[in-house]
């Protein structure tokens, strides 16, 4: 600095080794977290963001700094919202909320929102400083777990309900059949109609089985012979008069080896197949098609009938759990449930086009599995710890 009256300067030296040290520090705490930051100015505007914020968002940092956060991340339409949390800001106040924000690429996130006043040296209220987690993955998860606890509440009604129903047809039944009086030939018709109870009983038990196995067996993967599978399957049908009057058609070419877990694919074929030939229009003639193609590292199984249609207002309910498509119906109303879940543990796809009174063509696509490798160590799954706080100023199922 000049020194007043000698002409000359004064020169000072600090020390700022430390300095250098601390900036250093706060460097590495800012790029190395988990969390993306943001400072935002009070009129919106992105003053900061590190890399973990451009990573989770899609955007390289110069094309956020300068730029409303507002028209970039979020929807700017709420205005009244927007400017009542800058006002909290000046006012010094901070606040924990979620909120759905975009990516570059135009698809949405949940984000868990931790915003507070950011202040210049002075003191002064300048803006806004975030920290951001993705809870996408979580809200996957929770909506997923929604799902499967109404589904499980559905399940007991149901189960209990389909076992109790054909358990008291037998009681009752074989009550009457005790009767010392009773013609023979009435106490035959009793037994037979015990008997097909308790067939309905064990169809019903087997069925709840198979979704139970569905969830929590794992898969065993062996070769497939498709031509196999489908013998037994309709010798099996044959021998339950299930196929009586029914021309079925059946052509696989599968060039390339399929590997699968035999026992669920078995699951899917036997219930789409049943399905085919069950329901069928009352005119002679009925026809069933089965047709299996190698497709891409898969196969592509279509199944197709000429019977009675899913009426279309049914249509979207088919794979409910217990779902019956008329009261002539004699299944438990967990066949396509099962195929669906069964399709999708197997990584596939379902779908499948009907027409009343036309019939109904099942089409999916299943990839080939490989044997899992067990001298391959497993990985420990990554895990990431989020807190997350009781209470939100937004509505939302947390």
């Amino acid at each position: 600095q000049p020194s007043p009256g000698t002409g000359g300067y004064r020169i000072y030296f600090f020390d700022i080794s430390q300095e250098r040290d601390i900036e250093e520090m706060y460097r590495i705490i800012v790029e190395g977290t988990n969390e993306a930051l943001v400072i935002v100015n009070l009129n919106g505007r992105i003053n900061f963001v590190n890399q973990q914020f451009c990573k989770m968002f899609g955007y390289q940092k110069e094309e956020l700094i300068g730029y409303l956060a507002a028209g970039k991340l979020v929807d700017d339409s709420d205005i009244e919202l927007i400017q009542k949390r800058i006002q909290d800001r000046k006012d010094g106040k901070g606040e924990i909320y979620h909120a759905r924000q975009k990516t570059k690429e135009g698809s949405e996130i949940w984000t868990l929102i931790n915003a507070s006043p950011y202040r210049d040296h002075t003191g002064k209220v300048v803006g806004t400083v975030a920290a951001i987690t993705d809870l996408s993955q979580l809200m996957q998860v929770q909506d997923a777990l929604h799902d499967r606890n109404e589904e499980l509440k559905m399940f007991l009604y149901k189960a209990s309900h389909d076992i109790k129903g054909p358990l008291a047809s037998i009681k009752g039944i074989l009550k009457l059949a005790l009767d010392e009086k009773l013609d023979p030939a009435i106490r035959s018709k009793y037994v037979n109609l015990a008997i097909e109870s308790a067939n309905k009983l064990d169809n019903a038990i087997a069925d709840l089985v198979r979704v139970s196995q569905i969830h929590n067996q794992p898969l065993t993967i062996s070769k497939i012979d498709f031509q196999e599978i489908l013998d037994g399957i309709l010798e099996e049908m044959r021998k339950k008069g299930l196929t009586a009057g029914i021309n079925v058609e059946v052509d696989t070419k599968v060039k390339t080896e399929f590997r699968c877990d035999h026992q669920l694919l078995c699951s899917i074929l036997e219930n789409l197949i049943q399905n085919a030939c069950m329901y069928r229009r009352v005119e002679e003639g009925h026809q069933v098609k089965i047709n299996i193609r190698s497709f891409q590292k898969g196969v592509n199984i279509t199944i197709a009938d000429y019977g009675e249609g899913i009426r279309e207002d049914l249509q979207d309910k088919v794979y409910n759990m217990f779902f019956r498509g008329n009261k002539d119906s004699v299944g438990t109303g967990l066949g396509l449930y099962i195929v669906k879940q069964v399709v999708r543990k197997l990584k596939g796809k379902l779908s499948f086009q009907s027409q009343e009174g036309e019939g109904t063509t099942f089409r999916m696509y299943l990839p080939s599995k490989e044997e899992p490798d067990a001298s391959k160590p497993r990985k420990s799954p990554q895990t990431q710890t989020v807190s997350i706080p009781l209470t939100f100023r937004d509505n939302y199922r947390l």
